[in-house]
């Protein structure tokens, strides 16, 4: 699979559990580089945005960003219960395309003149399966931040709260900067139980 898209098929109660992100979690700046090699940094010439990240229950092997956890404490990074409604109904989405769980969740929030570069997000090969994103705001509320990934178009829908976008790691794909407004989505990458 390249790319897949969901119409109307992120739970509402997933959606209301990132919504509510926005008076419980302290935005950061967006990190570019792998959690694993040690090399995330904020760099705002390849990705200019606020993100709030979320742990998945203990177990899991991504770490919450090292910066993340010294500016924002426990306020920027929430460590889920293993019950906590994103987490399940994300690994169960995601069960339709393997044993797969979600990674460290993203809510994030592109404001006016925010983009997020041409980039990979993993070689398919590797840890990260699946990349998946939903938009969950409407796109009347904001102008550009359209998300391009190489060689495919995407259906006008794509854009529709509870939409949902999966696609291989290894696709060049990118957020054009918004021009007016702002554009929030949820964001994580699948990988193997």
């Amino acid at each position: 699979m390249k790319v897949a898209v969901f119409k109307n098929a992120l739970d509402i109660e997933v959606y209301r559990a990132a919504i509510k992100t926005f008076s419980t979690h302290v935005p950061q700046d967006g990190l570019v580089g792998t959690a694993l090699k040690g090399t995330q940094r904020v760099d705002k010439k390849i990705r200019d945005v606020a993100v709030r990240y979320i742990k998945p229950p203990p177990g899991g092997y991504i770490l919450p960003p090292a910066r993340g956890l010294r500016t924002a404490g426990h306020a920027g990074v929430n460590i889920f219960k293993p019950d906590h409604i994103i987490h399940n109904e994300l690994t169960r989405f995601a069960s339709q395309f393997g044993n797969y769980k979600p990674e460290i969740i993203q809510i994030i929030t592109y404001k006016e003149g925010n983009y997020y570069n041409w980039h990979q997000d993993g070689s398919g090969q590797g840890y990260r399966k699946l990349s998946f994103i939903s938009i969950l705001n409407p796109p009347n509320e904001y102008d550009g931040g359209e998300l391009e990934i190489e060689g495919i178009e995407l259906p006008e829908y794509a854009y529709d709260p509870l939409s949902i976008i999966v696609f291989n790691p290894a696709l060049k794909h990118r957020v054009k900067p918004i021009t007016r407004g702002i554009r929030h989505s949820l964001v994580t990458w699948f990988m193997e139980k």
